[in-house]
């Protein structure tokens, strides 16, 4: 319908086959911004919601956006800038099939890549139908008891058939969910695939590491152990009178130098004992001994340590002399040492140390169990876990003796473990002493 506003009037009448001609109104600028607003929103909001979308939906939106930009620019050129400027009316017919573009990239977006949901359409086409079907009915109803009963149906249907269409699109809408969390989880999956890969190259490394340290330790060990275990035996000589003229300072001063030695030479040991553990080269031989022989050395071992201290030492032998059985000596004699070490260190002026061996079972599953209980310093209930863990120590036992690495025990529990035994330590408290135990099968 003509409008003065947009065009005011009609150059005479044209001849058959042909379009006639126009004269613009003063209103033509207002139509034609309002029709470019109009279409430069609508691609706006296109381009928002393809920005916002899914990488799926981005696709789908693409071949919109694609068929939409097409479609409107040979309207704005074939409907709008060459008739309004060129006044060429004749390609103004043209209009409809210039919508044939977003109708052929909306159809591929919807077959192609889903645009559209085939079954929610379909559900709701067939509801269409059935509604349309019955509300015709009601118009070609006859008499009053029909009509209210075809209403009453299409109401029913219509009911129905909404509750239907919901249901239909909430499991699409499900489906399509449950699809975008089973990509995000590939994602998720190869992204931790990569992480792991990464980690087990950094583990590689360490452990490589980690062998070129144990490496290191073991020949730095070796090597000083040498000169250390020379040092102590000419300070012995000293000590003991072999080599006289020492007077009581230097006889003094040469004690404490025999301490640090001591003390120097078991700190040697314990890093040559884990470096042993972390290269997996701890070699045991098994043979038959008697423990309670082993027991009673190592507290000959401590005797002169503890009677500095007015330590008690004391064995209680409950065995009946039905001690002797298959292990590696030395390797549990060095478990008992460091047990029985820590018990003389942390004990307290004139403590008591009880050096304990017994028979816990009996026939093939009989174990001989190794107790070791103190009055010492104690052990707070949240630090018995960590007491057997590679260099782990209290605080208390840092507070009492700085120069421990926490290697003793480590190296003890493992050496009981290769044996097939269990360790463990009990103790009420701080200031209520502790009790280091271990157990290892009579039978093997």
């Amino acid at each position: 319908m003509l409008t003065p506003l947009g065009f005011s009037g009609i150059n005479g009448l044209p001849s058959v086959g042909e379009v006639a001609s126009t004269e613009r109104g003063h209103g033509i600028v207002l139509f034609v911004g309002l029709a470019v607003f109009l279409i430069a929103g609508g691609l706006f909001l296109l381009l928002k919601k393809a920005f916002q979308s899914t990488d799926a939906e981005k696709t789908q939106f693409k071949f919109i956006l694609f068929g939409a930009l097409t479609t409107f620019s040979l309207i704005i050129i074939f409907n709008l800038i060459l008739p309004i400027v060129f006044n060429k009316l004749s390609l103004i017919p043209l209009g409809a099939v210039f919508i044939f573009p977003f109708v052929a990239f909306t159809a591929y977006a919807i077959i192609k890549y889903h645009l559209l949901n085939i079954r929610v359409i379909a559900a709701e086409m067939l509801m269409f139908l059935v509604v349309v079907v019955s509300f015709s009915e009601i118009i070609f109803a006859q008499g009053p008891a029909q009509i209210i009963f075809r209403v009453s149906i299409f109401i029913i249907l219509s009911f129905f058939g909404t509750l239907l269409v919901r249901s239909v699109r909430s499991e699409v809408n499900q489906r399509e969910r449950l699809q975008e969390l089973t990509q995000e989880l590939e994602r998720v999956n190869l992204k931790l695939e990569t992480v792991n890969l990464q980690l087990a190259e950094m583990n590689e490394k360490l452990k490589k590491m980690d062998q070129l340290k144990s490496e290191f330790v073991s020949m730095a060990g070796h090597q000083l152990r040498g000169p250390m275990t020379v040092i102590k035996g000419y300070i012995s000589l000293i000590l003991d009178g072999t080599i006289k003229g020492a007077n009581p300072a230097i006889h003094e001063a040469l004690s404490r130098a025999m301490f640090s030695t001591e003390q120097l030479i078991k700190l040697i040991a314990d890093l040559l004992d884990l470096s042993r553990i972390e290269a997996g080269k701890i070699k045991y031989e098994m043979t038959e001994g008697d423990l309670s022989k082993i027991m009673k050395e190592v507290l000959d071992k401590f005797k002169a340590i503890a009677d500095k201290k007015s330590v008690a030492l004391v064995l209680k032998d409950r065995t009946g002399g039905q001690a002797r059985m298959v292990f590696d000596q030395d390797k549990i004699r060095e478990a008992v040492v460091n047990y029985t070490d820590n018990a003389v260190k942390y004990s307290p002026q004139g403590g008591r140390v009880v050096v304990g061996l017994d028979i816990v079972g009996a026939g093939a599953g009989a174990r001989m169990r190794v107790s070791v209980r103190d009055n010492g310093i104690g052990i707070r209930p949240e630090d018995i876990q960590k007491l057997f863990v590679k260099f782990s120590r209290t605080v208390e036992a840092q507070r009492h003796d700085p120069n421990g690495l926490g290697i003793g025990l480590f190296f003890a529990k493992r050496v009981v473990e290769d044996h097939g035994g269990t360790a463990g330590v009990e103790s009420e408290g701080i200031g209520h002493g502790s009790t280091f135990w271990f157990e290892i099968p009579v039978n093997r």
